[in-house]
């Protein structure tokens, strides 16, 4: 009987820590995805702009935004011609930084590429 349980510890614990292992790769995963975004929109501000991102973006997935940070993501695709609709992508994140001045932008990721604001640039 005490092989039993012995065994049935051991499942149990190798068990989680194989999920710990899986919840950690997606998170790396996520990480990366992250920093990948925030790599992307800087080269695309800074060609559309010809100026610097002077904050690390800060990328928000389409689970976590706010209610405001939904409206202002939908906006930007709107300015761009784009379904305002966020449930309509793939994947949506909003992309918030600061400019060369320090002012407050934001922009959003959808579909493996960067969309800027109406007016970026001009």
């Amino acid at each position: 009987m005490r092989t039993y349980i012995s065994v049935a510890v051991l499942l149990m614990l190798a068990l989680s820590v194989a999920g710990c292992e899986n919840e950690r790769d997606i998170s790396n995963r996520a990480e990366q995805a992250r920093d990948s975004i925030g790599s992307d929109l800087k080269t695309e501000w800074e060609a559309k702009t010809g100026e610097a991102v002077s904050s690390i973006p800060n990328v928000i997935e389409r689970d976590s935004l706010s209610e405001s940070h939904q409206i202002m993501a939908s906006m930007i695709l709107l300015g761009q011609g784009m379904d305002p609709d966020l449930s309509t992508y793939g994947e949506v994140y909003l992309v918030e930084f600061k400019d060369a001045d320090g002012v407050q932008r934001a922009a959003v990721y959808t579909n493996g590429k960067i969309v800027l604001p109406a007016g970026a640039g001009q």
